[in-house]
């Protein structure tokens, strides 16, 4: 139940359990990458806003379940699709705008988008 919980929170989908463990609800805010391996400023900027750390979770959770869902060739276009908005998303210098980049390219993922 709680791993159903973490999923659906990891995807915004429903809410999350009124019995929720603080370690539950800190890897929910966690981003998708160690903050202790933090080396570019965008991945520290990242680790440094809790919003933004539940966004890149969002995100990686939204691409996952792409990923799943598309043929083996599709995934190796979502892949690459993927890699070129990340070296977008590591131009940004604020958190203004590390979340506009995390809200559009969750967006997209959640509708399943076209590349």
């Amino acid at each position: 139940m709680a791993l159903a919980a973490v999923m659906m929170a990891g995807l915004g989908v429903g809410p999350t359990l009124a019995g929720d463990s603080p370690e539950l609800t800190k890897l929910q805010s966690r981003p998708s990458f160690s903050c202790s391996r933090a080396r570019s400023r965008v991945e520290h900027l990242i680790c440094g806003d809790v919003y933004v750390g539940q966004l890149d979770r969002r995100m990686a959770d939204a691409y996952a379940t792409f990923l799943r869902r598309i043929s083996t060739s599709e995934q190796a276009r979502l892949r690459e699709n993927q890699r070129l908005w990340l070296v977008q998303r590591n131009q940004c210098t604020t958190v203004d705008c590390l979340i506009a980049a995390y809200e559009d390219r969750i967006a997209w993922l959640e509708g399943f988008g076209r590349y």
